[in-house]
């Protein structure tokens, strides 16, 4: 078993970036960037995402909804969250992810 460090780390995001689709958000639920398996997962292009909210992927009648305010609190609150979920891709498609929202506390703190 090693240590990351140095050159170790970007070894490790290359990895997870190869093999997950990773859209980060900021917490206001605004997309900040999205990789390329995220994207083709989603059928947009990165211009068409970049800065939209999180809710453009949710159903119609989930935007609004009490749980889908609650997920955005707990992940502001620096709480996890993880399941299955149904997001909608571009032209309607419905798709379900496995998938974990993973608030990273402290980054860009001073």
């Amino acid at each position: 078993m090693g240590f990351l460090g140095g050159g170790a780390d970007a070894a490790l995001v290359s990895a997870i970036e190869r093999s997950q689709a990773i859209v980060e958000f900021s917490p206001d639920g605004r997309i900040l960037r999205a990789n390329p398996l995220f994207l083709r997962t989603m059928g947009h292009e990165a211009q068409e995402v970049l800065g939209q909210p999180h809710a453009m992927f949710m159903p119609p009648e989930d935007r609004g909804s009490a749980a889908y305010q609650a997920f955005w609190e707990a992940l502001r609150r620096g709480e996890y969250q993880g399941g299955e979920f149904r997001r909608i891709a571009k032209g309607g498609r419905e798709v379900w992810l496995q998938a974990t929202y993973t608030p990273i506390l402290g980054f860009g703190a001073a």
